[in-house]
């Protein structure tokens, strides 16, 4: 989950628990991304000494996929068609403030 605008965030427990501290007083919205399940924003306000608990539900959403490909090769090319596959594979790594 994403404070906009800040662009500070936190990651959830199993439960779906997060806590977010030293935030400035103000008007906030909190936006949630969770594999599955549609983008939620949610407004919250934000005053000096307080905690807010909030319940915020998430509507599942099916991602259709475009296409699949399927390769096979023999036993006497696996070893070549690893290194074709680890050649395309990219790496990302995200960071969040």
């Amino acid at each position: 989950m994403i404070i906009e605008p800040t662009r500070k965030g936190a990651i959830s427990d199993f439960d779906g628990k997060f806590t977010i501290v030293n935030l400035p007083e103000g008007n906030y919205t909190i936006l949630i991304k969770y594999l599955g399940f549609a983008d939620t924003r949610q407004e919250v306000t934000v005053r000096a000494n307080e905690t807010e608990d909030m319940k915020i539900i998430l509507i599942s959403q099916s991602t259709e996929l475009k296409e699949v490909v399927i390769s096979s090769y023999g036993f006497s090319n696996q070893a070549r068609a690893f290194k074709h596959a680890k050649k395309q594979t990219k790496h990302h790594q995200y960071c969040v403030d």
